[in-house]
């Protein structure tokens, strides 16, 4: 199993940030402590997502207490990878610590030999969608929802 670790300095009290491959149970036990994810998909959905595709499992840790996830699967047509779902813990966000999951992610689908990523979102989800500009992704499609902040838009990156 690939084992990737990141060490990387963060803006969190000049201490360190660790990013790994980790587990679905760990990522689960993060989603559950986001807000946003009031609606959070069950943990079998969690399991049938990656069930028998080639996925990626990030966790971020600040003083070894994970603090924020990423997670990403293959996609049919092969070398496409979906970024599908991640979220840092609200008082770690605006640390760098998404940016990190990111960069880390990325540079896995790459040495992977994956084309582009692609990542759906919602509206509502400002912070992200601004990530994700900042990061060159760039919008494919909107798909409307009522109310308006439920809005599904579809994101690429190629990778060259």
């Amino acid at each position: 199993m690939f084992q990737h670790l990141l060490i990387i300095k963060a803006n969190m009290n000049k201490k360190y940030l660790r990013i790994d491959q980790g587990t679905l149970e760990e990522a689960y036990e993060i989603a559950k402590s986001i807000k946003e994810f009031d609606r959070l998909y069950p943990f079998t959905e969690f399991e049938n997502r990656i069930k028998d595709v080639t996925h990626l499992i990030l966790i971020a840790s600040y003083k070894n207490t994970p603090i924020a996830f990423k997670i990403g699967y293959e996609t049919l047509p092969k070398k496409f990878f979906y970024s599908w779902i991640g979220g840092v813990l609200k008082k770690y966000r605006k640390s760098g610590v998404a940016q990190r999951l990111i960069e880390e992610q990325e540079k896995w689908v790459k040495e992977n030999s994956y084309e582009r990523i692609m990542v759906k979102t919602r509206n509502r989800h400002v912070g992200m969608i601004n990530l994700l500009r900042s990061n060159n992704y760039i919008e494919m499609a909107k798909i409307p929802y009522e109310p308006d902040e439920e809005t599904r838009l579809l994101f690429e990156k190629e990778l060259n």
